[in-house]
């Protein structure tokens, strides 16, 4: 997966602002020292392997 499109992250998720706050928070994580879930990851970039995550079904977003 080498491009990710917004609609394919919105479709993810309920809205924006926690398309947002999940981006964020798995960015924290993976800078905190989480394994990334997918392979083709930018150690530089956080938040776009946590983009990468969300658009391949790895990360799931939730409202608790």
């Amino acid at each position: 997966m080498s491009e990710v499109t917004i609609d394919t992250l919105l479709s993810k998720a309920k809205n924006k602002f926690l398309l947002a706050n999940a981006i964020a928070g798995r960015a924290k994580q993976i800078v905190d020292g989480s394994l990334p879930y997918v392979d083709d990851f930018n150690p530089a970039n956080p938040v776009i392997t946590a983009l990468k995550e969300i658009a391949a079904d790895k990360i799931k977003i939730k409202i608790l």
